[in-house]
């Protein structure tokens, strides 16, 4: 009796408001790792319209190198909350990093038009950002649209020669 009894308490604290209030704060929370993917997923389980858990969840894949499930849930944020730049900017980033650079300056460039048109440029860069973090999201968003124009700009030497600086190359 007393192993049923404790099984029912720990269910409902375990439903508790307070333990989705948990989920949530660790689905926010950037250095949380593994510990975030499954809050977010418990956060989308209980919340599926929540978009933020959406994109929480993308970043931590992102950061693992899982880049399909990253852009899956960058796609739902997005899905969700069609105005949701810092999504369309992870989401160009990651993209750029699978090489699809059209796509990528597609995104990148839909998320510059949602900052702009709330007049916040710096609203795609999170929020407790180093400043070696945000130069090196800054740089990613420039080698994307340096990538994406590349191909089409190989058809104007002179053109390329303006290029090459964002490529990496001398």
């Amino acid at each position: 009796m007393r192993r049923v009894l404790l099984a029912v308490v720990a269910s409902l604290i375990a439903a508790s408001p307070v333990s989705a209030i948990d989920d949530r704060q660790s689905c926010h929370n950037q250095d949380a790792g593994n510990v975030r993917l499954e809050a977010c997923s418990r956060v989308i389980s209980t919340s599926p319209q929540d978009a933020a858990a959406y994109y929480n969840r993308g970043v931590t894949y992102q950061e693992k190198g899982d880049f399909d499930r990253a852009l899956a849930d960058f796609s739902k944020a997005i899905e969700l909350k069609a105005d949701y730049g810092a999504a369309y900017n992870a989401r160009g980033l990651v993209h750029a990093a699978k090489g699809d650079y059209e796509r990528a300056l597609s995104d990148v460039t839909r998320a510059d038009e949602l900052a702009k048109e709330r007049g916040k440029p710096h609203a795609l860069l999170p929020q407790k950002a180093t400043p070696t973090h945000k130069k090196q999201i800054q740089l990613s968003k420039r080698n994307v649209v340096a990538k994406a124009l590349l191909p089409k700009a190989e058809a104007n030497p002179e053109q390329t020669l303006k290029w090459a600086p964002f490529t990496g190359s001398p």
